[in-house]
Order: C-alpha cells, then sequence, then structure tokens
C-alpha cells in the first residue's frame, strides 16, 4: 500500500514541477489527479485574485467539457460556500444529489454521476479547488471521507 502512495506522491509532484508555462503545469496536475484517484474526468479551478470566483484552468474531460475551460462560477454557488469556511471536500452524487447543489447540465451529459470537490489550501487559506468527476455512483462512505 505505501508503495502505491508513494508512486502517487511521486507522479504528483512530477506533474507540479513548474515551469515558465502554468497552463501545461496545470494541466499536468489535472491530468495526474485523474491517474491517482481514478477519476473519468477533473477540473482545476483556481481563485481569481478578490477571491469572489473560481476560473477553469485545466480539464480532463470528454472535448465538449473542454470548451469551456475558462468558466467562471461565484463561491457562494450551491456547497462550494460551505467548502470555503469548512476547508472540506464535497462529496456529490448527480443522481440524488445535496439540495444545495448545482449539477452541471453538461456533466450529467457526458456520463459523470458521481463527483468529489477538493480544496487547494495554503496556509489555511483556499487557492482554488480540484474536482475529480466519475462515471460510476460511489456511495461516499464515512471511511472514504476521512
Amino acid at each position: 500500500m505505501w508503495e502505491k502512495r508513494y508512486e502517487s506522491l511521486v507522479s504528483f509532484c512530477e506533474a507540479a514541477a513548474w515551469s515558465v508555462d502554468s497552463e501545461a503545469v496545470y494541466q499536468n496536475i489535472v491530468d495526474a489527479g485523474v491517474t491517482i484517484l481514478g477519476s473519468d474526468g477533473a477540473h482545476l479551478h483556481l481563485l481569481t485574485i478578490d477571491g469572489k470566483q473560481f476560473v477553469r484552468h485545466a480539464s480532463h474531460a470528454d472535448e465538449q467539457a473542454l470548451a469551456g475551460r475558462d468558466s467562471m462560477f461565484s463561491v457562494g454557488v450551491g456547497r462550494t460556500k460551505w467548502m470555503m469556511r469548512s476547508r472540506q471536500p464535497i462529496f456529490m452524487d448527480h443522481l440524488h444529489p445535496h439540495c444545495e447543489d448545482i449539477v452541471p447540465e453538461k456533466a450529467v451529459e457526458l456520463g459523470f454521476i458521481s463527483a468529489v470537490s477538493i480544496p487547494l489550501l495554503a496556509g489555511g487559506d483556499v487557492l482554488g479547488m480540484f474536482s475529480a468527476e466519475y462515471k460510476k455512483e460511489l456511495p461516499w462512505t464515512e471511511a472514504d471521507q476521512s
């Protein structure tokens, strides 16, 4: 088990190696995250300087999903406001959404039915969010969330 975790950590660190092309770094991080988490798609959103909106910087998904690469949404939408306060991930079931979840129509059209959005933290501050999407139903038990 430790070997898989070590390999995952190494692959993530390699993906995050900085270069002049920040967009390539973001894409490498998303691609590594998909492999590490075993997801079918993923998106990397970073906060705007004023901290009021998330901007999608990279995606690993169907070509149609990539078309909205620079899409933006408010930090006050759905449960993201809770994530911003709690610094905890949001676990989603698109078939039976939480009353505050806003499930993107495109995600459902592409067959994604489960997702997790993980806050990206630095010094206790949220800098962005990594969202992994799955085309299978995941129960998101208490054990999965720890």
